[in-house]
């Protein structure tokens, strides 16, 4: 039989856990897997914009998981509004996601 004072504190240290895991995935995780992907996906942008031009599907698709990439809120307005829905607003993206302006990525 399990103490009752174990089941509430391992109760509450099962919760704990769960909150800081979620922190965890949604605040650092994502960062880091956003940057990556980024990276990646960024050198695949002239040569697309090249190819098919601004307004085809393919390269809009592509600035969408761009934009999916940046956190949810104001800083996913922000990067689309300055960067997706401007014409010209992908040519401002640096090479390294570390560089966008805060406010607008991670």
């Amino acid at each position: 039989m399990i103490p009752t004072a174990l089941k509430r504190y391992g109760g509450i240290a099962a919760k704990i856990y769960a909150a800081a895991n979620l922190l965890y995935k949604e605040f650092v995780k994502n960062e880091q897997d956003a940057n990556k992907i980024y990276r990646s996906v960024y050198p695949t942008l002239a040569t697309m914009h090249g190819k098919y031009g601004r307004t085809s599907k393919e390269f809009s698709q592509l600035l969408n998981v761009l934009a999916a990439l940046a956190p949810l809120g104001a800083k996913r307005s922000n990067f689309k509004r300055k960067y997706i829905e401007n014409q010209d607003g992908w040519r401002q993206l640096p090479k390294d996601p570390d560089n966008i302006p805060f406010g607008y990525w991670w």
